[in-house]
């Protein structure tokens, strides 16, 4: 009799690939994270940007109501403009010697203007957000109080949901007033003596 002849049992060949399963698996994974990388720097850049012009629009806001203040408190006199023909809203204020400041509003722009016998020595912008309303008002008493009210546009998406759905009223409107006394500083000056 002869012996059956049998193969020698061979090893079990290791996988060195990956299946289609697996690569399908990984691109899914790999596309939702991206998705989400995407998202998140989106999301990211608009909230810089959200800030960045809170920023600046509240330095705005400070240079704006220090300056008018500084100038108010030094003026000898005060007077406020209304909007003419082609000629926009206007505080003139009369300081010492010839100085004199004057600050123009055209729409969201406030420019400050300083002249010395009437030639300027300097200029000073300030832009406010879009859609603000400025105005000027000279309130009599004594002393007398320069006013400037700064309307900025209505809040909008969630916060102003949120407002208009508790309390059943329009959009939020923020109002900033900025007040000086016409005059404060010469009241620490000491009287002349004949």
């Amino acid at each position: 009799m002869r012996a059956a002849y049998r193969r020698p049992a061979q090893p079990a060949s290791r996988r060195t690939g990956t299946t289609l399963i697996e690569t399908v698996v990984m691109m899914s994974i790999s596309m939702v994270m991206l998705g989400l990388a995407v998202t998140m720097i989106h999301l990211l850049l608009r909230a810089e940007r959200f800030t960045t012009q809170a920023v600046w629009h509240n330095t705005t806001l400070a240079r704006v109501s220090r300056m008018l203040r500084d100038d108010v408190h030094a003026a000898l006199t005060a007077d406020v403009q209304p909007p003419a023909d082609d000629l926009p809203t206007a505080l003139t204020l009369k300081l010492s010697g010839d100085r004199v400041v004057s600050y123009q509003i055209e729409e969201h722009q406030l420019t400050r203007t300083e002249t010395v016998n009437n030639a300027a020595t300097r200029r000073d912008d300030f832009y406010l957000p879009t859609g603000s309303e400025l105005s000027f008002q000279l309130v009599d008493g004594t002393p007398s109080i320069v006013r400037l009210s700064i309307q900025r546009p209505p809040v909008t998406g969630r916060a102003a949901a949120k407002h208009s759905g508790m309390l059943g009223e329009s959009p939020l409107q923020r109002v900033y007033v900025i007040e000086a006394q016409l005059g404060r500083i010469r009241r620490f000056e000491e009287p002349q003596l004949p």
